[in-house]
């Protein structure tokens, strides 16, 4: 190649700077030759001189061979897939009788001493493993057993070197669409070994819940499986409900589809003289046919609380109505709450009523308050309670109790004193009680209340159909989080019938409306609805109670904020006291894990008052039992009756949902970088690679400027004297 073909321009100081002061600098010369009228051909050497250094300047280069041999090897990282689907014994090797794991087929092949000496004879090799975390390892006894696999993160670590990516081409985070490979380089280049079978193997899983994971005894709960099936299209399957053990109900499948659902109604018993249980239920799949790799899919358990304490209710009224002397009625009669009363009959007289555990004289004391679950406040309660009675009620709300506004607003503000106790207890309604409207008034279930089980009742149609109220009372604001459960079918969007709100760790409920008594004395044509009065006021009722923070008849909570978790994953213990004097405390968690291990921990304050926490993280698959005691104060968790919670471990991989082999994923990875798939016994590609790698470090063209020599630069100087002395001679100087 001439000179000239080969030439190229690389100016130190940019084009566009080195062009702009080239361009000045002969300006200047011209202009001044320009207005010079002697001696005007004497501006010719300075041109000269300046053409010679702007080509300077331009930086004229060509490449030229070193022939110097860079003695370093070329970098090779050897990125190992160790995720669970590795594990997976598709893939059949010479010599083999039966099909060997992937991660075993790669051990036999590109990870034997004969490979990986070869590689290190033409490489500085590293043996980088990955799942869901990437780490280096010197060590070829890995396990595959990650949860997940970060296979674009983790080539993306290694985006400037030369790659063999040994995987099945699993990426469970699905990251393809933000990888920025790299320009395709022989120092970048990526080559993938697929390994696996693609079609996947045969799987079925199962997951299961309740609906309800706190009962009292006599109540009943779906629980809902969920059947997912690969590879075992119209086989026949069972799937069957256990307790302690025993089937106790089973319903078979047609697998036609991907995905089914099964529902089970249970309803757990609690044994005489036992006040609170832990009902554990498994649910489970089985086939006919038993061909499946992996099995520890094929079950779960539910866990479900179940309490005989009854709920202690307080139902204070100024003014009698028919809504609170139906609700009075149905709490009354019922097994699961222990009802008290306090009534005011006109200005001076009062009735008192004692539920079952009510032994205190006078029931409106912060003592007896403290000995009750819910509070529920009907009309004119000012004739009853003062000030200080609201104050210590919203004390009790935020420390764990719950209250019920039964018919809006609870006090007529007549006096200052009353609006005062009305203002207190606002602080813990859903919303502030405006003016009474009395006319028919129809409700249905608000959107934000669509699927709770307060307003469940098998039909979405349920409340529009039932009567109307007789009056409502106007909203004035809800709460910022506040649910309105209830609102009015049409009309103003300040009538609202029922809304709940969390207060500190209580909650309550206001109903805002008059006329739910209706909703107990049905007409022929809705009988069918006759039980919703029921069961609307009995769910509300547990909600408040044990739906909260505290179980009914328990001041020490323990709750989790999960019962079922993948290995690997923590696990928030909380333990509360219904009381802030009781925080001083320790409580003590006992762990009993399913290897039939016991740990010991304590739950530390989390700075607020009364709450303790501590973490656990779980690895092992299996049922692990929490039971809670509090060490100094044996008269709140008896030692011999602990507080109990289970949580399962459950391993819900996406890894081993399909496990198929994708070649076209890691296809596409090796080609952004330049490089192409390999098979098992092809590692002559990557030798040849590095080969070529050192072979080009032999010869590697290297850019050197053209011009830059002392002769150009003595040109240039030459130029300048010589119009230096045509000046001097002329007398210009």
């Amino acid at each position: 190649m001439t000179l000239p073909a080969a030439l190229f321009f690389r100016p130190p100081l940019g084009g566009a700077w080195t062009l702009a002061l080239l361009a000045l600098v002969v300006g200047i010369v011209l202009w001044q030759g320009l207005h010079g009228a002697r001696w005007r051909w004497a501006i010719v050497p300075r041109l000269v001189s300046v053409a010679l250094l702007g080509w300077v300047l331009l930086g004229p280069s060509t490449y030229e061979a070193t022939g110097e041999t860079d003695p370093a090897l070329p970098g090779l990282v050897v990125l190992i897939d160790t995720s669970a689907s590795m594990a997976q014994r598709d893939v059949l090797l010479p010599g083999q009788p039966s099909g060997g794991s992937r991660l075993d087929a790669l051990r036999a092949t590109w990870l034997s001493p004969n490979t990986l000496k070869r590689l290190d004879d033409e490489a500085d090799v590293r043996l980088i493993a990955f799942d869901q975390q990437v780490w280096p390892t010197s060590s070829l006894r890995l396990e595959a057993s990650g949860r997940a696999t970060h296979l674009y993160d983790a080539a993306a670590r290694y985006r400037d070197s030369t790659l063999v990516i040994l995987s099945d081409g699993h990426d469970t985070r699905n990251a393809a669409s933000t990888l920025m490979p790299p320009e395709p380089g022989a120092y970048s280049t990526a080559f993938a070994v697929p390994v696996g079978a693609t079609s996947g193997a045969p799987d079925i899983a199962l997951q299961a819940w309740a609906h309800s994971d706190r009962l009292f005894d006599g109540q009943s709960t779906p629980i809902e499986v969920q059947v997912y099936q690969r590879g075992f299209a119209d086989q026949p399957a069972t799937v069957e409900l256990l307790h302690n053990g025993e089937v106790i109900e089973s319903r078979g499948l047609v697998l036609d589809v991907p995905l089914q659902h099964v529902m089970f109604e249970v309803q757990p018993e609690l044994p005489p003289r036992t006040p609170t249980q832990v009902h554990g239920y498994t649910c489970r799949v089985t086939l006919n046919n038993p061909d499946e790799s992996y099995t520890t899919n094929n079950d779960e358990n539910v866990y479900i609380q179940v309490t005989r304490e009854k709920t202690r209710v307080l139902l204070v009224e100024g003014a009698p109505s028919w809504d609170t002397r139906s609700l009075s009625r149905l709490l009354g009669t019922h097994p699961g709450f222990d009802l008290s009363a306090v009534y005011a009959l006109g200005e001076r007289r009062r009735v008192t009523l004692r539920g079952e555990d009510a032994e205190g004289v006078d029931l409106l004391t912060a003592e007896e308050l403290a000995g009750f679950d819910v509070v529920v406040l009907g009309r004119r309660v000012e004739r009853l309670v003062d000030e200080m009675w609201a104050s210590q009620l919203v004390r009790f709300v935020e420390q764990g109790g719950a209250v019920v506004f039964a018919k809006g607003r609870p006090i007529e503000p007549s006096t200052p004193a009353a609006q005062s106790m009305l203002d207190t207890l606002e602080s813990i309604s859903p919303a502030r009680f405006g003016e009474r409207v009395a006319h028919e008034l129809q409700f249905t279930v608000s959107e934000a209340a669509k699927g709770n089980p307060l307003t469940t009742f098998g039909d979405d149609d349920v409340i529009s159909r039932m009567p109307g109220m007789v009056a409502a009372t106007r909203v004035r604001g809800q709460q910022a989080a506040s649910v309105v459960l209830l609102e009015a079918a049409q009309g103003s969007a300040d009538i609202a019938a029922v809304s709940t709100l969390r207060v500190g760790q209580g909650a309550a409920l206001a109903v805002f409306s008059e006329g739910l008594w209706r909703w107990e004395l049905l007409p022929n044509p809705l009988a069918q609805y006759e039980s919703v009065y029921a069961v609307f006021w009995t769910r509300a009722m547990q909600w408040l109670a044990s739906g909260g923070e505290f179980l009914p008849g328990q001041d020490v909570s323990l709750s989790l904020d999960r019962l079922t978790v993948e290995p690997g994953e923590p696990v928030e213990v909380e333990v509360r006291m219904r009381y802030a004097e009781l925080g001083t405390l320790r409580p003590e968690l006992r762990i009993n894990k399913p290897d039939g291990s016991t740990a010991v921990v304590a739950a530390s304050p989390n700075g607020a008052p009364g709450q303790h926490q501590a973490r656990l993280t779980p690895e092992e698959p299996g049922i692990y039992r929490v039971a809670l005691t509090v060490p100094d104060r044996p008269d709140l968790v008896a030692p011999e009756h602990p507080v109990v919670a289970y949580f399962s471990v459950v391993d819900r991989s996406p890894e081993l949902r399909d496990t198929a082999a994708r070649p076209e994923v890691l296809q596409a990875l090796a080609e952004s970088r330049g490089g192409r798939c390999l098979a098992l016994d092809e590692v002559e590609p990557v030798i040849e690679h590095l080969r070529d790698i050192r072979a080009a470090r032999a010869s590697e063209d290297v850019a050197v400027y053209r011009f830059a020599t002392w002769p150009v630069f003595g040109l240039i100087f030459a130029g300048l004297g010589i119009e230096w002395l045509i000046r001097r001679r002329g007398g210009l100087l």
